[in-house]
């Protein structure tokens, strides 16, 4: 299941909060890929840090660009290819490599999607005007089709200088195949701090009304906390929202989400999944390795 990224903390307008201890769950999980060099076809040693940092600002970029979002569908089709992205970026640190599989039922995994829609997703973006992948020369391991992921041109000053914020690519946790692809892209913007629900939907890149429901679906859940509160006696009370403590693999069991994820991975990955895809999650829940990104 794909890649929810952390936001950084930034101190935002809202009531006072206390300390949490550290949040950073997915830290706990397998194990964390770092990093490295790979050689390219003349034989030189590109900097993949670097690279894969421009290409997933320019991924980010293209999530709230409303022009290419709108040629990508209607209904979820939009968030499905944004987690697309993300399991690509993902598959290429680990693999350290630019150029990456498109296996439907590899990415499926890593998205939380099922195969047709990892198929199709990847389809749309090879079709983009000014695409983010690109066909690639040469067959990822095991003959599987493969992309080049690319920056487009029109990302590439922004890419250059824009720093992308999220410390880490990490599949999605198994709880957002319940919950869905909006509740983890909004969980994936809450921090220590108290924010507005207009402005995680804004930073998660989705609609008000969306972000919303987002929001209370993770309330439901105890996945988020909210409190009304009025910051200063002039303003009107307002309802602020913030990260919560409870693990998400604990309500993965409660919504019956973790045995969904045992069942797609004995369905798509097969016995010898670890050595095909090392970066796949392995079936208990715990989630696949966390991708550090190099400073």
């Amino acid at each position: 299941m794909l890649a929810c990224m952390r936001a950084s903390t930034v101190p935002r307008k809202g009531p006072p909060s206390s300390h949490f201890a550290s949040i950073a769950w997915l830290r706990n999980l397998v194990g964390t890929c770092h990093y490295g060099s790979v050689m390219d076809a003349e034989g030189q040693v590109p900097k993949i840090g670097l690279t894969l940092h421009q290409w997933m600002t320019a991924a980010d970029i293209a999530s709230g660009d409303t022009a290419r979002t709108g040629q990508w569908g209607a209904g979820r089709k939009p968030l499905h290819i944004r987690l697309i992205l993300l399991a690509l970026g993902h598959t290429s640190a680990c693999t350290e490599s630019m150029v990456v599989s498109t296996a439907p039922e590899q990415l499926a995994l890593l998205s939380g999607t099922k195969p047709e829609a990892a198929a199709d997703a990847v389809q749309t973006l090879l079709h983009d005007s000014d695409p983010l992948i690109v066909p690639a020369p040469i067959p990822a391991p095991l003959g599987a089709p493969a992309c080049w992921l690319r920056i487009p041109q029109e990302y590439r000053n922004a890419a250059a200088w824009i720093r992308w914020r999220a410390k880490s690519i990490t599949p999605i946790h198994p709880v957002f195949l319940v919950l869905g692809p909006a509740a983890g892209f909004t969980y994936s913007r809450l921090s220590n701090d108290w924010d507005a629900a207009t402005d995680i939907a804004k930073s998660a890149k989705l609609s008000q009304t969306t972000g919303s429901q987002a929001l209370k679906k993770l309330e439901q859940h105890r996945l988020a906390i909210s409190e009304i509160t009025q910051p200063l006696p002039w303003d009107r009370r307002k309802r602020f929202w913030r990260f919560s403590p409870v693990p998400p693999y604990e309500v993965a069991q409660e919504t019956g989400a973790l045995s969904l994820y045992e069942q797609r991975f004995a369905d798509y990955a097969g016995d010898g999944s670890p050595a095909r895809w090392p970066y796949i999650p392995e079936p208990l829940g715990l989630g696949a390795p966390v991708v550090e990104l190099a400073p």
